[in-house]
């Protein structure tokens, strides 16, 4: 049997791109210099767009590249095709600067890049993939008197073809490994017997291996794939060869570059040790742990691959500082369903203090906000709660306290804001310790003393104390120690696929630490990440994600302190983080609003009062409510996300939960659902998100509350 045709694929013997991260970056200074010349550049160009002369543009704008035929969203995306080739589109708003985001039709080039396609096509199992034609479609027509040009799209028709899939796989030169390896590389493989051809696993796989044997101290292991291919049978046959190598050791750790705090704080977060059996697991944790310090723009661990005969490995780091100070000045607007806001930032942040690895932060925050829906926005209506914010806040962070896996936080905050019902105004302060006993689990304890005043409080429980019970004491201070633990095996902090999340809290205000409330609170939030590679014939690439959380209060007598919990403290629900069917904080009791209440009953007699509040099973009386939280709460959350290669992406998700205003209360059969979808979109700080959520009307006391919500958020709801 001979095969039509054979892919090798070679890995580098020298290659470690798990260390690559480092490699190449620039001091963080000239990428700032480089952002602010290309923005002043930007700028000056948009100024000049009305009195420079213009350079017409030859030939005709192409818009966008889309496909016909190709299997979509989940399949074959068009970006993956525009990749293939060498014509490209027009960049997003191009017309601004038309001289570097303009793309221009090349019709050879895009007759050549069906080739191109189909050789793509090709290396991902679709042997009799074909691109049928193209389609120019004028959008615009050109008029060189006023210097425009032709605008068009192109559409590609393609004929896919049926998939190959991998008939069998074999793999050569691991016997020195064990069959225990070899069943796990099996196991780990992104490719397996069975499924659809698919180069990137193929080098997935590879990638895998040599990892693998690098971890198995065979540093100077190779790894390649040999693909044979049988488009007459639609099926391919995958040859995997590792040729191990000897198994090494580390050796002499030498440091390199220019940076100004001590050595022993470098050595400390260097956990490769000479002599030690060779592992690139360890290198990576080496460079994650000096990048984690803050104080350098460039970490590169190299290792010496000359001396193969003494089976030896040395270590060179080479590291640049970044830049110390840092000022930064901002801004930002949250559009959400109960609360706008509009507001700047201004941080200056010293991450080396004293050379000694110590952080200072600090930050002002200015601001206006609404409560309310969307369209309160600028609204001239008094009930409409509006107010100016700010906050000022300081915190220096003291690493190695009192040991090298140990942190101490000291934070100073003020803050003047806005919540439903209330403005308020609380300086607080607190020190916080946190260990971190390996890379999973985090232990924290902290202290916080705060001061808190309300003003223009609309909230009143006088009328009927029996319903909730809350305690309005103006002003009140609180004392409390916390603990928590985290366990943390995410992949990837702001777009995890796989690992876990879990934080467990306890709080205890008060009692021997003075205040004026004592109680105990208790919170746990799990969330869970999967990511599907395959499901049924394809490869969707989606990330399951779940979560569960839930918290309770429980007051107690003590000296002075009343066995309460004050009202600005009480648990919330809704919003854009958790059940995204309800408006922010509405999920749970509530009361009348008396400000802007204009219905039939007298909130002043205490029976029409009871009336008008928030109860399961108890009809609403008005959208004019007065969220008011509870002391215990459950809340869930299942989501799909999809993100295509560009960085768009969809998410589908189910939440539910309650709030209840005692522990005692609390019954799992209450809690209510909401459904939706949502946009995103992959930025350098986080997902960019757009989430519509429908909520079931199946309880009477939200009746009235709107059914359909929108959030709009910076980063995934969780």
């Amino acid at each position: 049997m001979g095969s039509n045709v054979k892919l090798i694929l070679v890995s580098n013997p020298v290659s470690f791109p798990h260390l690559e991260g480092g490699r190449g970056q620039r001091n963080k200074g000239a990428r700032r210099l480089g952002r602010w010349l290309r923005l002043m550049s930007l700028c000056l160009g948009m100024l000049g767009a009305g009195c420079a002369s213009k350079q017409p543009i030859q030939g005709e704008v192409v818009k966008s590249i889309s496909f016909k035929g190709n299997s979509g969203f989940f399949g074959v995306a068009d970006s993956q095709l525009r990749n293939a080739m060498e014509q490209g589109q027009s960049e997003a708003m191009w017309w601004l600067r038309p001289t570097e985001r303009v793309a221009v039709l090349d019709r050879q080039t895009l007759s050549k890049d069906a080739w191109r396609i189909e050789a793509w096509y090709a290396e991902n199992g679709y042997f009799d993939a074909a691109v049928t034609g193209w389609d120019v479609v004028t959008l615009r027509s050109g008029d060189p008197t006023k210097d425009k040009a032709t605008v068009v799209k192109v559409v590609g028709y393609v004929d896919e073809g049926v998939v190959a899939t991998i008939r069998k796989i074999k793999w050569k030169g691991l016997k020195k490994t064990g069959s225990a390896f070899v069943a796990l590389a099996r196991k780990k493989a992104a490719v397996k017997p069975g499924e659809p051809f698919n180069i990137d696993a193929v080098r997935e796989t590879e990638g895998m291996l040599l990892n693998q044997l690098h971890d198995l101290s065979f540093g100077f292991a190779t790894v390649s794939t040999k693909v044979d291919a049988f488009p007459e049978k639609g099926v391919v046959d995958v040859t995997v060869t590792a040729k191990t190598g000897p198994a090494c050791r580390f050796g002499e750790i030498t440091i390199t570059g220019d940076y100004d705090i001590p050595e022993e704080f470098v050595r400390a977060e260097v956990t490769i040790k000479q002599g030690r059996a060779f592992r690139a697991g360890t290198l990576a944790e080496t460079q994650r742990r000096l990048f984690s310090l803050g104080v350098f723009s460039m970490v590169n661990v190299v290792p010496d691959l000359s001396r193969r005969k003494d089976k030896i490995i040395p270590i060179r780091l080479e590291l640049s500082e970044s830049n110390y100070r840092q000022l930064k000045v901002g801004g930002g607007l949250q559009i959400e369903s109960g609360k706008q806001d509009i507001h700047g930032v201004t941080e200056f942040q010293h991450v080396n203090v004293f050379n000694r690895l110590w952080n200072l932060t600090t930050q002002l925050r200015p601001g206006y906000a609404w409560i309310g829906d969307v369209d309160n926005v600028g609204s001239t209506d008094e009930n409409v709660q509006k107010s100016p914010t700010g906050q000022v806040m300081a915190s220096l962070a003291v690493p190695h306290f009192p040991g090298r896996a140990f942190s101490l936080m000291n934070t100073v905050d003020t803050e003047y804001g806005i919540e439903d019902g209330y403005k308020f105004f609380s300086p607080s302060y607190g020190p916080d310790l946190s260990w971190m006993v390996n890379d999973k689990i985090t232990l924290g304890i902290g202290y916080r003393i705060k001061f808190f005043k309300y003003y223009d409080l609309e909230a009143d429980d006088l009328p009927g104390q029996g319903r909730f019970g809350l305690n309005f004491t103006n002003p009140y201070m609180l004392s409390a120690l916390h603990q928590e633990v985290i366990w943390n095996t995410r992949d990837n902090a702001l777009f995890p696929s796989t690992g876990e999340y879990i934080v467990t809290s306890l709080k205890e205000a008060g009692g021997p630490l003075g205040g004026g409330f004592n109680y105990l609170e208790l919170r746990t939030d799990v969330r869970v990440f999967r990511r599907i590679r395959k499901l049924l014939f394809f490869r969707p690439n989606i990330t399951i994600a779940g979560r569960f959380g839930g918290g309770m209060m429980l007051p107690y007598a003590y000296g002075g302190g009343q066995g309460e919990i004050p009202f600005a403290e009480r648990m919330m629900l809704g919003g854009a983080n958790d059940v995204r069917g309800w408006t922010r904080a509405h999920l749970g009791p509530y009361l009348c609003d008396a400000e802007s209440y204009s219905g039939g009953l007298d909130l002043e007699d205490p029976v029409d009062a009871a009336r008008c509040a928030g109860l399961m099973g108890q009809g609403q009386a008005t959208t004019e409510i007065q969220p008011v939280g509870g002391t215990s709460y459950l809340h869930g959350t299942f989501e799909i996300r999809k993100y295509t290669i560009d960085g768009y992406g969809v998410a589908v998700f189910n939440d539910w939960g309650m709030v209840w205003n005692t522990v005692a209360e609390i019954d799992p059969l209450q809690l209510l659902p909401s459904a939706g979808m949502g946009l995103r979109y992959k930025s350098p700080i986080g997902a960019i998100r757009l989430d519509g959520a429908y909520r079931f009307n199946i309880e009477p006391m939200f009746e009235k509350e709107s059914p359909f919500q929108v959030h709009f958020g910076l980063s995934e709801a969780f």
